[in-house]
């Protein structure tokens, strides 16, 4: 008959942080496989109380900051012992997130404790193997084992369970990170939040002729008509939003716990409402909108203001707004840092994280032209003519990167790179009219001069997007929780829709207001997606502060 697997689970006193230590005593009369099998029971009930047990030394009872130091080349610590009878146990620690199972029986340890030694031999991988045998047993093999090094005599500690207890002191940190391991505990704030100005420049948004001018004495039929000598373009032909613009960006960042290298992290980034304005046209200057007349397949142009003829103005308003927001998981796969407790100049540390997330980009932009022009003549009409082409781009991904952290003394130097890959909806809006006012009595049409029936409406269309990121700021730590970043930042953002390069410069004239059907000619304007590349790149000026 066999005696059942006794599990038990130990703890060390209250004042120090836990460290549960799984053990199976088995006791069996059974021989061969029986007897195989009821210690592979024990080995599992083991490795479960294990698992579901051992506890975290960064958990939810932290040590004190300055007793998380770096992992030494070697650190011994004692362990209890469950039964002085056991013929085979094996005992597990977590080091500052390294996971040491190598420990060994010291012959000069009472019967209540084991002398255990771990050996972190190499900081390009964390030790994740090892056991402990009875050394009175016959089956006691040591193993290799390196002397322990810059760690205290066990003889002048209590049993502990944890690294809180057992610091690296006296151990040296000039000779870099030999003794520090991957994910070694930083001595780090929980919280920090970066507020930073961005001055950016853009991709400039493209525009096609939309005013032009035309000397005294220009004959009527060629009044704004581009091509005809003396006349000018007044406003379009060229880039606009191409000059710096104001924004910001936002970061939080919240670490579980001081020495977790997992974080939750959230961004917001974008470029403020910026506008554009331009206006043109008086009673003595021929002001005009030139279009390419669809009929004759040749330059035209619609009359604005013409002495003694027509007077009127013509307005364009544009605006242009780019948000961002971000929600990750950062994870720390590499860490270093100057032991606990230094002066900021003395201090050192270096981190490489990848991070993995949700990213949203929306680039919004719309282009107004208006027309208020007055005919003189009896009786009097007013026209009201606008023409509206709004964009929108919206973006929905996923997220993830690299980013890199290197900070000696005051100074640091953060760097990331970062890919997002998503769905990028497109959105296009045309819309226009015409209000005709004679003698009190109004008439409304459908359509200014570029926007008609034939391409007023709404488009819709979804595009798979690959948007690249980078960014790297220089910091300055002015107190121990406050510090001055400035840096650069750069985003690609292919294949958006603008709204100039929406517009059909070819116009049917028989569609202007007040149109009689049926119409002649061609359905022009007309509406098809044009596409161009987004660049920003931005200096950026700010301040991080943490808790």
């Amino acid at each position: 008959m066999s005696t059942p697997c006794v599990s038990r689970e130990f703890a060390t006193e209250p004042t120090v942080s836990r460290l549960n230590v799984a053990s199976v005593a088995c006791f069996s009369s059974m021989t061969g496989f029986g007897r195989m099998l009821r210690h592979f029971e024990c080995l599992a009930a083991a490795i479960m109380l294990l698992v579901l047990q051992s506890g975290n030394s960064c958990g939810a009872d932290p040590p004190p900051r300055r007793a998380i130091a770096s992992v030494p080349e070697s650190i011994d610590f004692l362990v209890p012992v469950p039964d002085p009878a056991l013929q085979s146990f094996e005992a597990k620690a977590n080091v500052s997130k390294t996971e040491i199972t190598r420990t060994k029986r010291s012959p000069n340890a009472d019967t209540n404790t084991i002398s255990s030694h771990a050996s972190v031999p190499d900081s390009s991988k964390p030790v994740v193997h090892g056991s402990l045998n009875n050394p009175y047993a016959a089956n006691y093999q040591p193993g290799r084992w390196v002397a322990a090094s810059c760690s205290e005599p066990v003889g002048n500690r209590s049993p502990v369970s944890d690294y809180s207890t057992v610091t690296s002191a006296g151990c040296s940190t000039d000779t870099g990170c030999d003794s520090c391991v991957w994910n070694c505990c930083p001595e780090q704030s929980l919280l920090h939040v970066r507020a930073e100005h961005l001055q950016w420049w853009i991709s400039g948004m493209r525009l096609p002729p939309l005013a032009s001018f035309s000397p005294a004495g220009t004959p009527v039929n060629q009044a704004g008509v581009l091509g005809v000598p003396g006349n000018t373009i007044l406003y379009g032909g060229d880039e606009i939003f191409n000059q710096s613009l104001a924004g910001g960006r936002y970061t939080a960042t919240y670490w579980w716990d001081t020495c977790n290298p997992v974080a939750i992290e959230a961004e917001y980034f974008g470029i403020f409402h910026n506008d554009e304005a331009f206006q043109a046209g008086s009673p003595t200057e021929i002001v005009s909108r030139p279009f390419i007349n669809a009929l004759s397949g040749l330059e035209d142009a619609q009359l604005v203001s013409f002495p003694a003829l027509l007077e009127g103005t013509v307005s364009v308003d544009a605006h242009t707004e780019l948000h961002s927001a971000a929600v990750r998981l950062r994870h720390d796969f590499y860490r270093c840092n100057s032991e606990p407790g230094l002066e900021i100049e003395d201090r050192w540390s270096r981190r490489w994280s990848a991070f993995l997330g949700y990213r949203y980009i929306q680039l919004e932009e719309d282009l107004t032209i208006r027309e208020d022009l007055t005919d003189p003549a009896p009786p009097t009409t007013d026209f009201d003519i606008r023409d509206s082409f709004e964009t929108e781009n919206h973006f929905h991904g996923g997220e993830f990167g690299l980013a890199g952290e290197l900070e000696k003394g005051r100074w640091s130097l953060d760097v990331d790179a970062r890919l997002s890959l998503g769905s990028h909806r497109q959105e296009v809006t045309i819309d226009g009219n015409t209000l005709i006012t004679t003698l009190g009595i109004q008439q409304s049409s459908t359509g200014g001069l570029l926007t008609q029936s034939s391409n007023i409406g709404m488009y819709r269309r979804n595009r798979f997007s690959v948007i690249p990121e980078f960014g790297a700021s220089l910091g300055y730590r002015v107190h121990e929780n406050v510090r001055l970043v400035a840096g650069y930042r750069f985003l690609f953002w292919p294949d958006v829709v603008r709204p100039g390069d929406q517009i059909d410069r070819v116009v049917n004239p028989n569609l202007l207001a007040p149109a009689v059907p049926p119409v002649a000619g061609p359905q022009r304007p007309r509406f098809q997606f044009v596409e161009d590349d987004f660049l920003a790149h931005a200096i950026t000026l700010g301040c991080e502060v943490n808790w």
